[in-house]
């Protein structure tokens, strides 16, 4: 896979959580790839079925690749992500449409809709991250 972000930041550290903020970098480099998988994965799907159909499958879908590449690379599982992580993650996906709908549904429309949109899925990615970090993969307790 080839990226813009330099190995360092890509590259899992001896600790199996690594930084924070290195781990937020990973994490963001992922997104942003998993969102241009996903806009092709709904384009291929949207040439066969409907827009709704398209958009679930083409979620799904990058649900659970991003999912696997964020426990692999940025918090350093190894092994199989199990059937309880891959729900745990699509629960958070959930959870993430919840916060932008709410956020959209409480502006009318226009500019303001997309302000609020681009900042409720700021903050829905953060909570990503975070639930991800110490729910998803949390660290194994000592």
């Amino acid at each position: 896979m080839t990226t813009i972000a330099p190995q360092a930041a890509l590259a899992p550290t001896g600790d199996r959580l690594g930084t924070m903020p290195r781990q937020f970098v990973r994490f963001a480099v992922i997104g942003v790839a998993n969102t241009g998988l996903f806009l092709v994965f709904y384009l291929l799907f949207r040439t066969v079925v409907t827009a709704t159909m398209a958009n679930l499958v083409a979620t799904v879908l990058t649900t659970v690749i991003g999912t696997v590449v964020n426990g692999k690379v940025t918090f350093g599982v190894r092994g199989l992500i199990t059937v309880w992580q891959h729900a745990k993650g699509m629960s958070l996906t959930v959870l993430g449409f919840v916060i932008t709908t709410v956020a959209v549904n409480m502006v009318s429309g226009g500019v303001g809709e997309l302000v609020a949109l681009t900042v409720a899925s700021g903050v829905a990615g953060g909570v990503r991250f975070l639930l991800l970090r110490y729910w998803v993969f949390e660290p194994q307790r000592a």
